[in-house]
């Protein structure tokens, strides 16, 4: 509940975090939010009643991040969820895990979803970051691998901002290239440094 003096800027959970699997309203809802990829913020009236940001009347909506964030979540959300039983929004399964799942799981090759990642990550501005976003979330789609919503529609909200920018890409970066252990020919030189001393 908002006080005096405090601004509202969201209604209520995002939609990905109510959705459930199953519903009879599911498959015209998604097919709905799929119509927004590639779209800019209200040119998809279907996608109206879903939004839950808040548009400042003093603002043209094209300005907000915020709201033009929810609306990328919510299209890339109904591209994955497509034709899927069980939710493909997962609480913690940030960008970086992801696709490090994605990566290990076999089905394609390392290079590929490595290819995938340095576009995400070069992304100039956020139009573009969704666009490639789009590629990867049609090969979780793939994979049956999950994705937090919540946390990518802030990414993609603070991907409007330079120094955001780079605190999300090392937090992708970490999580991508977890810690496995140093490579063998690493873990040689080591021994042969360590018997030199």
């Amino acid at each position: 509940m908002s006080t005096a003096g405090e601004t509202r800027i969201q209604r209520g959970p995002w939609y990905w975090e109510k959705f459930t699997a199953g519903d009879r309203h599911t498959a015209r809802d998604l097919a709905a939010l799929r119509k927004g990829v590639g779209r800019r913020v209200g040119d998809v009236p279907e996608m109206w009643p879903f939004y839950e940001s808040i548009v400042s009347p003093t603002r043209p909506v094209h300005a907000q991040p915020r709201i033009e964030a929810e609306h990328a979540a919510l299209a890339l959300f109904a591209l994955h969820q497509q034709s899927r039983r069980e939710c493909m929004h997962r609480d913690e399964v940030g960008l970086g895990t992801a696709a490090r799942q994605l990566r290990d799981s076999g089905r394609f090759s390392p290079e590929a979803v490595d290819r995938r990642m340095n576009q995400i990550a070069t992304a100039a501005d956020a139009r573009e970051l969704v666009a490639h976003l789009r590629g990867l979330v049609g090969l979780l789609r793939t994979t049956d691998l999950p994705l937090d919503y919540t946390r990518l529609r802030k990414n993609i909200e603070q991907w409007h901002y330079a120094e955001a920018r780079h605190r999300i890409r090392a937090q992708w970066g970490n999580d991508y290239h977890v810690w496995r252990g140093r490579p063998e020919h690493d873990r040689e030189a080591g021994r042969r440094g360590d018997d030199e001393t």
